[in-house]
């Protein structure tokens, strides 16, 4: 009788800790951290064992000429349960509607990774990582790292799978803009190198020009007739003067990059700013013979910062300048649409590429600018028009460039007549 107490307290005590056992599983299945199914590949392990017996080894040939096959595959995996976390992440209503099996809602662009998890498992693997996107039933498309593992006393049967699923889309898009800024700063790195490289060459042409001018003038001055000695002379003041607002875009341009540079806005007629450039362009128009044409209907009036609008304006009168042929034309229109004050600066030069042109819209320095010719390094780097550029964007407008190498080139440039609230 005794020996029948100490049995029956054995056996139940046995029953007890295989119910605790139990309990103790539901509940770290249903509070474990993070989305987890289980499922029973038995019916596609059988399936593929039947194919095999047909003469087929090279399964991923298989898939590969029969792709419907694969959604074949995944109709045969059952879900076997899964936890309320997994319920949560797929944001479904309750378990019966995850029935179909966490691969149904994958996106189109993630079945391969699918194909490999299945292809692994063929090859006699147990375990297998990948991420995958896939849309909830709400319909919002989200990344997950999935993990699949199949136990050792299943992997002949496939009869257990464990899969685990974690929400990583904040990570990827976290990673995404990490990787937009990487970009940019490599992108700006790149460009800033560019810029330096460029300018240290224009300085360094500027400056052997005013050496050997000046050296002329040195040398020479007394064998020299007075017309010659303006020449040097102006030749030295030009370059001077071009070396100048060099810097001073080099300058303006750091500013901008640094958020530094400030706008001051004031009404003014548009009439009087190009009187001032003509003005402080004439004698590089008169050094060529080049007659500025006007048509201004109106006289147009415009809010705008008034130094950096006569810069806008001046750099571009000036590139017009500088590749426009002697006793040549530049035509400037000005005019009002829509709100925008309009004004084109139109050249019959030798125009630019569409390499140049690009490189005006985007942080590039195109290979004119850095070549030998002697023009090259009038230009100021090409930093003057990619300061138009930002600096007119800064207004809230825009600058749109039509060239063709040539026949010349026009820039127009669109701003608000009234700063934008």
């Amino acid at each position: 009788m005794a020996i029948d107490a100490e049995y029956l307290t054995i056996t139940q005590s046995e029953q007890a800790l295989q119910t605790l056992d139990e309990s103790v599983y539901k509940d770290l299945f249903s509070h474990v951290g993070v989305a987890l199914w289980i499922e029973d590949a038995s019916l596609l392990k059988e399936e593929i064992n039947t194919i095999r017996n047909r003469g087929v080894y090279n399964f991923r040939t298989y898939l590969t000429r029969n792709p419907a096959e694969l959604i074949r595959f995944l109709s045969l995996i059952r879900v076997v349960d899964v936890n309320q976390k997994a319920v949560n992440l797929q944001k479904a209503t309750s378990k019966q509607c995850l029935n179909k099996g966490i691969r149904s809602y994958f996106t189109n662009e993630s079945f391969n990774q699918v194909r490999e998890e299945i292809l692994h498992y063929i090859d006699g693997g147990n375990c297998f990582e990948y991420e995958s996107q896939k849309q909830t039933q709400s319909g919002e498309i989200i990344t997950s790292s999935i993990k699949t593992v199949i136990p050792d006393e299943c992997k002949e049967t496939w009869s257990l799978w464990y899969v685990t699923e974690t929400d990583v889309t904040e990570n990827k898009n976290m990673q995404i803009v990490l990787n937009q800024h990487q970009h940019t700063f490599e992108e700006f790195a790149s460009f800033r190198n560019k810029l330096l490289s460029a300018v240290s060459h224009d300085l360094r042409n500027q400056f052997g020009n005013l050496i050997g001018f000046s050296d002329i003038l040195v040398e020479r001055f007394s064998d020299l007739d007075d017309s010659k000695k303006l020449y040097y002379a102006r030749l030295i003041h030009q370059i001077t003067v071009q070396t100048h607002e060099l810097l001073n875009n080099l300058m303006n341009w750091a500013k901008m990059k640094d958020n530094h540079l400030t706008f001051s806005y004031s009404h003014f007629s548009f009439s009087r700013l190009l009187q001032e450039c003509e003005r402080q362009t004439g004698y590089l128009l008169k050094l060529k013979n080049i007659t500025v044409q006007v048509s201004n209907d109106e006289d147009v009036q415009v809010t705008a910062d008034y130094n950096i609008l006569s810069f806008v304006l001046r750099n571009i009168l000036g590139n017009a300048i500088k590749f426009s042929s002697v006793n040549s034309v530049i035509d400037i229109i000005i005019s009002k649409a829509h709100g925008k004050v309009i004004f084109s600066v139109k050249d019959y030069g030798s125009g630019m590429s569409e390499e140049e042109v690009a490189s005006i819209y985007n942080q590039n320095i195109s290979n004119r600018i850095v070549t030998n010719e002697p023009e090259s390094a009038a230009k100021g780097a090409g930093l003057g028009l990619i300061l138009c550029r930002d600096f007119i964007k800064r207004h809230d407008g825009s600058i749109k460039v039509q060239s063709q190498q040539g026949i010349g080139t026009t820039f127009t440039v669109f701003i608000p007549e009234e700063p934008q609230k």
